[in-house]
């Protein structure tokens, strides 16, 4: 019998990319940050983000393998964001 594709295990392993609260970026800085990095990303998921960021102290912003999800840190940091890449379990 097949093993079902619900089942199956990604073939590359899963990072998350975790955006972390800081004194210094501006809501605006953030979500401007989240949407350059981001083209798909709307406004609103912007602003969702950066308030979850503010009131949890961090958020997960994407989940991708590891080459994708170093890209989106580095651009995250370039703007000058507070950013971590965990293996996802």
């Amino acid at each position: 019998m097949a093993e079902s594709k619900k089942n199956k295990k990604p073939l590359l392993k899963q990072y998350k990319v975790v955006l972390i609260n800081d004194e210094h970026n501006s809501f605006e800085n953030v979500i401007y940050a989240l949407l350059e990095t981001f083209p798909n990303m709307s406004k609103t998921q912007a602003q969702n983000i950066a308030m979850a960021v503010h009131e949890d102290g961090k958020h997960d912003v994407a989940v991708a393998h590891r080459e994708l999800s170093e890209t989106y840190l580095v651009w995250l940091e370039k703007f000058g964001l507070t950013v971590e890449m965990v293996e996802v379990a």
